[in-house]
Parts: structure tokens; C-alpha cells; sequence
């Protein structure tokens, strides 16, 4: 396998995924431009009029955007690529989600974090783990019953509720 520059092989790349009138255009241009007329091998191919419009073939190369630009367009949480939370970032929605368990007098569930916070449910979900692991919070019930607390007994009730 040959290694090729970067640029080089974006180049190939699109040139292997644009539509063949696109590559065929390009191909006559080119001819064109370096003796003013296709060669004899060409004659075949080429009609007098051009295979495409100017501005459909500008259309045509430009209308492949690179998977960069996809993830940033994308309009949908899940269409996202992920990124990184720094250290800092992960410990303020700790404390958030700590605050706001604190504050109920009632056990809270994962999805109701996620909703209240504005989080998305694994980041929730791993802040509330964490605050558990550590002591801070009490976690009662098993699956879609699972209840976080200040104390053992608020999550207990809470999941016992979640079930009735």
C-alpha cells in the first residue's frame, strides 16, 4: 500500500465517491485546458455539449461534507460525538446532582435527575453511582425500582413506593 499525504487521499477519496458525471467533467476540463480540445481517445466520449452544468458540477463537488462537519450539524443528543467532561466538569454535576437529592424529601430516581438536571441519563446515572459508592447518598431497590436518598430509609420507602 502506497502512503499517500493526508490531502492526497481526501482528493481520491472524493473523486471516488462523486457521481461519474462529475468525474467526467472534471476529466474534459482538464483536457480542455491543457490542449484546447479532447484527444482523438476521447472523442468518443465527449458530446459538444457539456455533460453538466457549471453550476450543478460546483454542486455536485461541494455537496460532500466531511464527517467533522456532520458530527457538528448534527441536531440530535444521540448524533453527537462524544466528548470528553473534564475533571472539573464531572465533579460540579456530582455536587449538582448531590444538591438535588439533598433538597427531597423523597427518594429520586435516575431518569428524575436526568430530567430536573438537564443530564443526559448515563451522566445521571454515574453521578448518582459515585455519590453512593462514596457514602454520600443511599441507593434502594434493583432495575427500573432502583431509588436514591439522603438516608437509607427515605430510599427504601421510595423504591417500596416505585413498586406498589
Amino acid at each position: 500500500m502506497v502512503a499517500r499525504p493526508a490531502f492526497a487521499q481526501y482528493l481520491i477519496d472524493s473523486i471516488r465517491s462523486a457521481p461519474d458525471e462529475v468525474v467526467l467533467e472534471l476529466v474534459v476540463n482538464y483536457l480542455q485546458q491543457m490542449g484546447g480540445q479532447p484527444g482523438a481517445a476521447m472523442a468518443t466520449f465527449v458530446t459538444p455539449a457539456s455533460v453538466m452544468p457549471s453550476a450543478e458540477l460546483t454542486q455536485a463537488v461541494t455537496k460532500r461534507t466531511s464527517r467533522a462537519r456532520v458530527a457538528r450539524e448534527a441536531t440530535r443528543a444521540s448524533d453527537r460525538r462524544r466528548t470528553r467532561t473534564s475533571r472539573a466538569d464531572r465533579q460540579a454535576q456530582i455536587r449538582e446532582v448531590q444538591r438535588f437529592v439533598d433538597e427531597r424529601d423523597t427518594g429520586v430516581s435516575r431518569g428524575e435527575v436526568a430530567e430536573a438536571l438537564d443530564l443526559p441519563p448515563a451522566v445521571a446515572a454515574q453521578a448518582l453511582k459515585t455519590l453512593a459508592a462514596d457514602g454520600v447518598l443511599h441507593r434502594a431497590g434493583e432495575r427500573r425500582f432502583t431509588r436514591y436518598g439522603r438516608t437509607k430509609t427515605i430510599a427504601e420507602a421510595a423504591s417500596r413506593d416505585a413498586q406498589a
